[in-house]
Parts: C-alpha cells; sequence; structure tokens
C-alpha cells in the first residue's frame, strides 16, 4: 500500500510524520494571516512568526526520537552559546531544566497537553521579555504562533487518530 512509505508521504499508516506536521503548521500560519491581516509589520517579524508555528508544530513530539526533538536540541545548544555570550546563567538554567523534559516523560503525554503547550509558550514571551523588556511584543507574537502551531500538532494527531480506529 502507498501509504506505508512514511519517509515519502506526511501522512501514513503509522500517524503523522513530522511532514505533515510541518504541512499543518504552515497551513496554520497562513490561516492566521488571511483571518488577522498584519500587513504593517515587517518582513523579519513574519519570518520569526513562520518559524515559531513551524517550531510549535513539531514541538510535541520532542519526546520521542524524531526529527522534531533534533531541532529543538539544535535551538538550545545555539540559545545556550548566544546566553552564555550574553552572560546570562540565570535563562541558561531554566532553558538547561526545560532541556531536560522530553527525556523523563513519555510519548503523546505530557508534551500533548494543551495546558502544557500554553505554560511553555508562555515561557517563550517570559524568556524575550527577560532578555529586553522593549521585546515584549515580539515575545507575545512568537509566543502565540509557538502555541498556535503546537495545535496544528495535536488537532492532526487527534484527527489522524478518530479517522484511523473509525476504518
Amino acid at each position: 500500500m502507498l501509504l506505508s512509505r512514511c519517509n515519502v508521504y506526511a501522512f501514513c499508516s503509522r500517524g503523522v510524520n513530522y511532514q505533515g506536521h510541518l504541512i499543518g503548521g504552515a497551513l496554520t500560519y497562513l490561516a492566521i494571516s488571511y483571518v488577522v491581516p498584519f500587513e504593517h509589520l515587517s518582513w523579519e517579524v513574519h519570518v520569526g512568526n513562520f518559524l515559531a508555528c513551524m517550531l510549535g508544530a513539531l514541538f510535541p513530539d520532542i519526546d520521542t526520537k524524531s526529527k522534531g526533538q533534533k531541532i529543538f536540541y539544535s535551538v538550545v545548544a545555539v540559545l545556550i552559546g548566544i546566553l552564555f555570550v550574553q552572560q546570562r546563567y540565570d535563562i541558561i538554567s531554566f532553558v538547561c531544566v526545560i532541556a531536560l523534559l522530553p527525556l523523563m516523560v513519555r510519548h503523546r503525554g505530557l508534551f500533548h497537553k494543551l495546558w502544557f503547550l500554553a505554560f511553555c509558550a508562555s515561557g517563550i514571551a517570559i524568556v524575550i521579555t527577560w532578555m529586553n523588556m522593549s521585546w515584549q511584543p515580539i515575545g507575545l507574537s512568537l509566543a502565540l504562533y509557538f502555541f498556535l502551531g503546537a495545535l496544528s500538532h495535536i488537532v492532526l494527531d487527534q484527527t489522524f487518530i478518530a479517522i484511523k480506529y473509525m476504518n
């Protein structure tokens, strides 16, 4: 059956893979951009919001060996490097604690709970604002797009599971 080739198809017999979640994240971003037009924003802000949405779309799967987990730990490594140069050891300790969580939970557990995803998105806004108070609007925007991307992940997973069990 064609759907059994998960490396080629975004939606396969085992579930939605990272490509499917990226498609879901991109469609979520496009839908939000269509409903709430942001013509006055710079292209840098649009790129940041798009990337936040895409990272959010992969984020719930960081509790398992996945493309999302590799990207997550790459982002964490770069962030720690930047924070180290800036001597922001307080934020480094916070980031390190968050980075350990995926190793301590089961798949589709904590990282698939809406309250936890909202907590993580809030953490993004808080850390960005903590770094520079004038960045608060950017932090809130990135946090919102991250959360909506993560929400698209949960919706895709739940939809696929529902369809799978209906057949």
